[in-house]
């Protein structure tokens, strides 16, 4: 019951972050990028340590260790992935992302040194093909948001990996507020040296800050972080597949945004390939355990 209660968090974060593309995209409409992300993990930061003071009073160092390094890999991903939504679309971005679960899959083999599945080896070239159907245009030239995209992708990936880590050997709340706060403070020096910072948006952009903040950010990462203590990161990055569905759902609803066929062909390569990653692993990530697979 404990796995499914954790895999049911993951997937309402997956949820939260869906959406968190079409608030990123109208918030990005006033506000640089890096006071965008200053604002939203600032908010996260007050709303989780407001909402979960007792967790808050009882910060030790194991938490304080976690946070810093899950802060860190959170603004790389947070700021190449606002810089890539504003230079793509929602449902291309969304598909990247997708394919997280492919770099988890290769990093949780290499960590645990656990023979690769055969899965692997055909959903890896195959999950390149899908990213090339969606970032390659014209003349064989890529788009560079899709870029940053990808590169948060990598970052976000190796996030999971270490908040196992931090579900199981620190209080997962008490280093997600950590984690908030790095993030936060990074960005609003990377702002300030940007050129300045608004402090309070005013219009659509304010609203779209306050549902990253709180929805976006706080819901969404302690959902992970706190299901994560019983879910693999394998299965957890499977999960995450869901988010380019409802990626593409909210911005079709909100938005009006034109679904092209390189959406549909190169989502499903993406897809596809993830669902073929996953083949034989059922038997082995049931539990929270992830090297429970005889080794190399």
């Amino acid at each position: 019951m404990k796995r499914y209660r954790g895999e049911l968090l993951i997937v309402m974060s997956t949820i939260a972050w869906g959406m968190s593309y079409l608030c990123v995209k109208v918030a990005l409409r006033t506000l640089g990028t890096f006071n965008m992300v200053a604002l939203r993990f600032s908010i996260a930061c007050a709303f989780t340590a407001f909402a979960f003071s007792g967790h808050a009073r009882r910060i030790r160092r194991a938490e304080l260790f976690y946070g810093c390094c899950l802060g860190g890999l959170l603004f790389c991903s947070a700021s190449l992935l606002a810089t890539g939504v504003a230079n793509t679309s929602i449902s291309n971005a969304g598909f990247i992302i997708g394919s997280m679960v492919l770099f988890v899959s290769v990093m949780d083999t290499l960590v645990s040194w656990r023979r690769p599945r055969a899965g692997l080896f055909a959903a890896v070239p195959l999950a390149m093909a899908g990213i090339a159907i969606l970032t390659l245009r014209g003349e064989f030239s890529l788009n560079p948001g899709d870029l940053y995209c990808l590169g948060a992708t990598i970052a976000l990936a190796v996030h999971v990996m270490v908040a196992q880590q931090a579900g199981r050997h620190a209080d997962a709340v008490g280093a997600s507020i950590i984690q908030f706060a790095v993030t936060g403070s990074l960005a609003w020096l990377a702002s300030t040296l940007q050129g300045g910072a608004v402090l309070v948006p005013s219009g659509d952009a304010l609203y779209a800050v306050l549902a990253l903040g709180v929805f976006g950010t706080a819901v969404a990462f302690v959902c992970q972080v706190v299901g994560q203590k019983y879910v693999s990161p394998t299965r957890t990055a499977f999960i995450f597949t869901l988010e380019p569905i409802f990626a593409t759902l909210f911005a079709w609803l909100f938005m009006r945004e034109h679904v092209t066929w390189h959406v549909f062909a190169g989502g499903g390569m993406l897809l596809a390939a993830v669902y073929i990653s996953e083949l034989g692993a059922a038997a082995n990530t049931d539990g929270p355990s992830i090297t429970q697979e005889e080794p190399v």
